[in-house]
């Protein structure tokens, strides 16, 4: 799984602490650049339609 993110965001920080707590080790942090608009890429709109983060990508599939 990744988790695509903006580091110091509130949203983002609660993902992240969710993660932590439950020691999923399998996760990829992955930091978005949203100045230079990864968050609305086609590859990321994909996952996330509305383009925000925090998104959850598992495989294909996208939660955000």
């Amino acid at each position: 799984m990744k988790l695509h993110q903006l580091p110091g965001s509130p949203p983002c920080q609660i993902a992240l602490c969710t993660i932590l707590h439950h020691d999923w080790d399998d996760v990829e942090i992955v930091n978005c650049d949203l100045k230079n608009g990864a968050h609305k890429t086609p590859e990321f709109l994909k996952l996330n339609p509305r383009g925000q983060i925090p998104t959850l990508e598992d495989g294909e599939w996208g939660l955000g």
